[in-house]
């Protein structure tokens, strides 16, 4: 036993979540936080999200009152426990501030005057480390307990501190893509990012210079850097990486990805990807491996799956390397399919029985099926779903009735709204496919537009029109902004298919028709950036159309880590007297994108005697070989810290003295410059 469970009743219908640690029942004190907003329902655990779901609203009207400790679902209706500090925020709480409150929440140890016992004492010091990943400006409340449990409950009276508080390393990306066409490529594409509260120029590090715009500033403070070029040369990938460092020394390493896009081949019937750097085809699931593939495409970077709605109706997945397919959803009609990563949950869509469409979700690997809503079907077809989790919402479209529509919801079905209407007018206009930035809030809808001329058996179209539109998904009451528009070729049933958000370059791809097979897809792969501008081509089939699409971050590069080692305060000369103590505090930082582990620190000592360094190994006496001190580390994560003090006592007078200290991983360090570090001491009276 021993787990958590959080309830909210939206609709007709309920939603449980529960941890499964089975670790709470220990006698300890545990902050619980339940959410419910926009992003879904979440449960945090002592400052750690342990389970997600999709109902971002409550709409139970039937009482009036708080319960606590109670629940008739819970195999004991009532709590065996203590409750304390219960807390109602009319506001959705993030991440940032969940974890704030469990560290303002938790309690201290205190230390009495000179070392001392604090239990009795008249005075009493307490201390506490930050966490890691806090930026911006705090509040620290104070008030303590005395030895018979007295305290100041009155929290307005409580000490204060109010300042700004930065320990979490800048967030960087690096990308690389390409501009020109296939083996014809003459420019490698460089994109960084890097972000942070009080970014600082110096020490930044990218494939290319700074240009004028690419510094952005809030209230005076550098915030953002956002940089593009291109080269005709390519750098080496190993030498390819982005740096950037804040005002109080965190600094984070950027390793490049690169984007590997999949699709579905409508006329070979298979699944296959290329890398948009290189434009290397592989097949992953070659003709004959499934029943077919023509209703849907989604892909989950978490467990490194493709789902596919099969031309059969089934609902299909395997590895992104093609091996492993299985039968997920069988005996339906499945017509389009999403993935929420971060939730671990699939979408799909499929008729209900009585011709309605319904909308289904289950874990990633069709466990625990869950019946979502229904949705009328109106003379009309639901077509492509897509997925904002930061915002709770589904989109879909819907086509076939008297307009092509895109229309969104919230997970759970509730808050049906209209988002975009084609106008039919001059020509019919078609919804071919949508695709959502969430961090951005960007929806982009990829239209195309035709009149007929001929008889119903012997069809041509004309002036057909290819258009991409962009919505902000906060403000619909905004037109939406056109950033791509123009004609397209005139084939018997051509039509644009399959459209994906490339947010590390700022760009959306799509599939255009225009060749062999084109009624059934698009047979170029064709690239805009997202405020619009020109289009370029990215990859061509002569051989294949390209039907639905799903975008892949890679890694080019191991995700290495890189230390860097510092005294605190950092110093390159100190007095060292003879027969005193000396102290050296070592900060040991790991600035890469990957884990360090099993990371020795060693430390050789010229002119001072070594006589204190905790959680570490002093050489053996009498030996004559080695380091003078030894410390390990098991891991050591992106941005994390670990520091180590060494006392010794100075030797006579007139002998350098010189602390020599280095720190090596077990994976290979990104950059070995800074991971060794030597003081030299002036030994004096």
């Amino acid at each position: 036993g021993g787990n958590v469970c959080a309830t909210v009743q939206s609709g007709v219908e309920s939603e449980s979540i529960c941890s499964s640690s089975n670790g709470y029942a220990d006698g300890q004190w545990h902050l619980v936080n339940q959410v419910i907003g926009p992003s879904g329902h979440q449960l945090w655990l002592d400052g750690q999200l342990v389970a997600r779901g999709i109902k971002t609203a409550s709409t139970l009207t039937q009482q009036d009152n708080i319960a606590l400790g109670f629940a008739a679902a819970a195999d004991k209706d009532f709590f065996d426990g203590i409750l304390d500090e219960l807390r109602i925020y009319p506001t959705v709480l993030n991440a940032s501030q969940i974890n704030g409150l469990f560290q303002s929440w938790r309690a201290v140890p205190q230390v009495g005057v000179a070392g001392t016992s604090a239990d009795l004492a008249a005075t009493a010091t307490w201390s506490d480390t930050v966490p890691n990943t806090l930026e911006g400006t705090y509040q620290i409340d104070l008030t303590a307990s005395d030895a018979l449990g007295n305290r100041n409950e009155q929290r307005s009276t409580w000490r204060k501190w109010v300042g700004e508080i930065d320990t979490r390393a800048p967030r960087v990306r690096i990308g690389i893509s390409y501009v020109g066409l296939g083996t014809a490529q003459q420019m490698t594409r460089y994109t960084g990012i890097a972000e942070d509260g009080n970014l600082v120029e110096a020490g930044f590090e990218f494939p290319c210079a700074l240009k004028t715009g690419d510094l952005q500033q809030v209230d005076g403070r550098l915030v953002r850097i956002a940089t593009t070029c291109d080269l005709t040369s390519t750098v080496p990938i190993s030498d390819v990486h982005i740096k950037a460092c804040d005002r109080y020394g965190h600094c984070a390493t950027g390793l490049p990805e690169m984007q590997q896009l999949y699709w579905i081949s409508a006329s070979f019937n298979q699944i296959q990807r290329a890398n948009l750097n290189n434009n290397a085809v592989e097949t992953v699931l070659p003709k004959g491996n499934t029943a077919g593939y023509a209703r849907g495409l989604a892909l989950s970077e978490r467990v490194n799956k493709l789902f596919w709605a099969a031309s059969d109706g089934k609902l299909m997945s395997g590895n992104l390397d093609g091996s492993t397919v299985t039968t997920l959803v069988s005996q339906t009609v499945v017509q389009g399919v999403a993935v929420n990563d971060a939730a671990g949950k699939l979408f799909w869509v499929q008729p209900a029985s009585n011709g309605n469409y319904e909308v289904w979700r289950a874990n990633l690997d069709a466990s625990q099926r869950e019946r979502l809503f229904e949705l009328p079907r109106s003379g009309a077809n639901m077509g492509q779903i897509a997925l904002d989790p930061k915002r709770g919402k589904l989109y879909w479209i819907q086509d076939g009735g008297p307009f092509s529509e895109v229309w969104r919801s919230n997970f759970d079905g509730t808050v049906r709204e209209l988002v975009d209407r084609a106008a039919n007018t001059p020509y019919r206009v078609i919804v071919d496919s949508i695709a959502i930035e969430p961090e951005s809030g960007q929806l982009f809808i990829l239209q195309h537009t035709f009149v007929t001329n001929g008889s119903a058996t012997n069809t041509q179209i004309v002036n057909n029109r290819l258009m991409i539109w962009r919505r902000d998904v906060s403000n619909l009451a905004q037109p939406a902004a056109g950033i791509f528009a123009e004609l397209y070729p005139t084939l018997p049933g051509a039509r644009p298919f399959g459209l994906v958000a490339d947010a590390l370059n700022n760009r959306v791809h799509w599939s255009q028709g225009g060749g062999l097979d084109a009624q059934f897809g698009g047979n170029v792969i064709r690239s805009i950036p997202m405020s619009g501008g020109t289009a370029m081509t990215v990859l061509t089939q002569t051989e294949s159309a390209m039907q639905w699409l799903a975008l892949r971050d890679v890694s080019l590069a191991p995700r290495n880590p890189d230390l860097s080692l510092t005294s605190v305060p950092t110093a390159t000369s100190t007095v060292v007297r003879a027969g005193f103590s000396t102290g050296v505090m070592l900060r040991v930082r790991n600035h890469g994108s990957g884990v360090a582990h099993n990371v020795v620190v060693s430390a050789s000592m010229l002119g001072v005697r070594l006589t204190y360094a905790p959680n570490c190994t002093l050489r053996a006496p009498g030996a004559t070989t080695g380091a003078d001190v030894t410390c390990t580390i098991a891991t050591l994560p992106p941005n994390g810290v670990v520091e180590f003090q060494f006392i010794g006592v100075g030797v006579p007078v007139g002998v350098s003295s010189t602390w020599s200290f280095r720190a090596a991983p077990v994976e290979q360090d990104t950059y070995n410059d800074n991971n060794q570090l030597i003081l030299i001491l002036s030994n004096q009276k």
